[in-house]
Order: structure tokens, then sequence, then C-alpha cells
């Protein structure tokens, strides 16, 4: 997906090759702004990790899906539903990309040929 149809706002976003879903993250500071850090990630560790992967998949595309879900509040209190989520997928699904993975998950996560990305 084009980096201008990336949303600019916090988020979730995963990367995902076929239909396999092998690395999800959370965007706090902007989706756009975090994607783009793939292309040059300077001396960011997980940045520079996960786009070697990109890289290494060069005969499978890798298309990144974005979310936005509204935060909530609980007893008066801000809830962070991106960073709820991002956690959630990553203690359910096997994603290999995602180095928290591999002590909780169960079954891999795929994606439908009908979902869209922005």
């Amino acid at each position: 997906m084009p980096l201008q149809k990336v949303p600019a706002g916090p988020g979730v976003y995963a990367f995902v090759i076929g239909n396999r879903v092998v690395y999800v993250g959370v965007a706090i500071g902007g989706l756009r702004r975090r994607l783009r850090c793939y292309a040059r990630p300077g001396k960011r560790k997980t940045a520079r990790r996960i786009r070697d992967e990109i890289l290494k998949a060069v005969d499978r595309p890798v298309r990144a899906m974005c979310v936005q879900p509204s935060d909530t509040q609980w007893n008066g209190l801000p809830v962070n539903i991106a960073a709820g989520l991002e956690l959630g997928l990553i203690q359910t699904y096997d994603l290999p990309w995602n180095r928290r993975h591999a002590s909780m998950s169960v079954k891999a996560a795929t994606v439908s040929e009908k979902a869209g990305s922005p």
C-alpha cells in the first residue's frame, strides 16, 4: 500500500505474506510515521530486524494492513485499545516475526482474501 494512503493517526498494523499474518505492531505516534521507519530504520533495532525480514521475503509480496480502534475509558481511566489489541494478537497467534510470540502463541493468524487495507 502506498505510504500516502496509510492513516496518520495511531493504530495497529500487520505485515502479511499471502494470507498469513507474520508480524503485528502498535503505532502510538502514528501509523504512517511508524511504517516509514521500516524504510529508514536508523538505530531502531526492531525496525532494522523487520526490514531485513521484509527484504528476505523478496519473492513473496509483503503487504501491510492497518486498523485504528477507538480508545475508551474504564472507571474514568483512559484505555488504549490499540496497545491491548497488539498484545492480544501476539499472545494468541503464532506470529514468527514477533519476538514475544515464542512462549505464548497457539495458532497461525490468517486473513481472509476479502480483508482490505486502507
